[in-house]
C-alpha cells in the first residue's frame, strides 16, 4: 500500500504550482525521468530521459501560464484555459509512461469531439462530448488504466451528466436540475476483515431502486480478492446503508 502524505497549506493551490518548481532543474528533471524509465527500460532511460527533459519543462511550464492566465481572465474565457492547461499537464504524465510521445500525428488531436452544428434550441448542458479513437485522452486513458482504447471508443458523455460530478456544483446542480450525482459517504474499519460503509439512501434513485445493481457496481471497483460486499451484509438505519463486506 501507498503511504499517503498530508501536506498541510493555507492556501493549496499555491502549493501544488509549488510542487513543479522542482521541475524547473534540468539536471533534477533528468534524474527523474531517468528513474522513471529505468523502471522499464533499464538499458535506453539515460538516452530516454535527456531527449524528453525539455520537452518536459515545457509542458509543465506551459501549463501554469495557462492557469496563472486564468485566474486573471473572465469567467467567459477561464474554462479554455483551465482546458489548455490541464491538457499539457497531461502531455508531461502521458511523456513518463511513453517516452516516444508524441509518436504520429495522430495523438496531437485532442481525442474529443462535440457536434459541429449545434440545433436551433442548443443548450449547453444538453451538448454532448464524444471520445474518439485516436488522440491525447483517449491515449492518456489507456496509459493509465492500462485499458485498451477500444473500450472507451465512441462513447458519449453529456455535458450535464459531467457537471453533475464537480462536488462543488452539487448544491446549484441540484437546484437547477432538481437531481444529485454525488453523495456523502462516511468509511470507518473496525478490523482487518471488517469495514463499515455508509450512503445515503438517495444513491437509490439511480439504481431503479435496485440494492443488488448498486452492489455490483460497489464490487466491480471492489478489488480485495478475499472479500466483497454482500446483500446479506446491507443494514438499513434511517435514511442510510450500511455495508459491511466480510471475508
Amino acid at each position: 500500500m501507498k503511504t499517503l502524505h498530508m501536506i498541510y497549506s493555507e492556501n493549496p493551490y499555491q502549493k501544488m504550482w509549488d510542487t513543479f518548481v522542482y521541475f524547473e532543474s534540468e539536471p533534477k528533471t533528468k534524474r527523474h525521468l531517468q528513474k522513471v524509465y529505468e523502471q522499464f527500460d533499464q538499458k535506453n532511460g539515460y538516452k530516454l530521459a535527456f531527449q524528453n527533459t525539455s520537452k518536459f519543462i515545457y509542458f509543465i511550464k506551459q501549463s501554469r501560464e495557462y492557469f496563472n492566465s486564468a485566474e486573471k481572465s473572465n469567467i467567459l474565457v477561464k474554462p479554455l484555459l483551465i482546458y489548455y492547461g490541464m491538457m499539457n499537464l497531461i502531455k508531461a504524465l502521458v511523456l513518463t509512461k511513453d517516452p516516444s510521445y508524441p509518436s504520429n500525428i495522430s495523438v496531437l488531436r485532442h481525442g474529443i469531439t462535440t457536434r459541429k452544428l449545434k440545433k436551433n434550441n442548443y443548450q449547453f448542458h444538453e451538448d454532448e462530448i464524444k471520445i474518439q479513437k485516436e488522440g491525447l485522452i483517449p491515449l492518456f486513458y489507456s496509459l493509465m488504466t492500462q485499458e485498451p482504447i477500444e473500450k472507451i471508443d465512441g462513447q458519449k458523455y453529456k455535458i450535464k451528466e459531467l457537471l453533475s460530478l464537480l462536488p462543488e456544483l452539487v448544491d446549484s446542480y441540484k437546484t437547477s436540475f432538481n437531481e444529485q450525482r454525488i453523495y456523502p459517504f462516511s468509511i470507518a474499519s473496525k478490523n482487518n476483515h471488517e469495514i463499515n460503509f455508509s450512503l445515503t439512501k438517495e444513491v437509490l434513485t439511480h439504481y431503479q431502486g435496485n440494492k443488488q445493481s448498486l452492489l455490483s457496481e460497489l464490487n466491480t471497483y471492489h478489488k480485495s480478492k478475499t472479500s466483497h460486499f454482500r446483500a446479506e451484509k446491507i443494514l438499513i438505519i434511517h435514511s442510510s446503508f450500511h455495508f459491511y463486506p466480510r471475508s
